[in-house]
């Protein structure tokens, strides 16, 4: 079943257009139609655990997004001192 979701992945990465992708995905749901359910529940499985290998990698991203959003938080309620003010 891992070989029939890598190559699935890899179609889909090679693609240059939406009709290919979708051409691509409607013969990948051919194909899994005619699994079994055991086979259908491993395919779940694998493409469960790609995502949550994806959304691992975007962990980071999400924490260095969030300490930027307090960061401008923090500046936006800091208050400031015009020039004109100053004099």
């Amino acid at each position: 079943m891992e070989s029939f979701i890598n190559e699935y992945y890899t179609q889909i990465g090679n693609t240059t257009s939406e009709v290919e992708r979708a051409q691509i995905k409607a013969e990948f749901a051919a194909k899994l139609q005619t699994l079994n359910e055991e086979q259908r529940q491993q395919v779940k499985a694998l493409i469960g655990n790609r995502i949550d290998e994806f959304l691992a990698t975007l962990a980071p991203v999400d924490a260095a997004i969030e300490q930027f959003n307090q960061y401008l938080r923090k500046r936006d309620n800091t208050p400031t001192i015009s020039a004109q003010n100053a004099a």
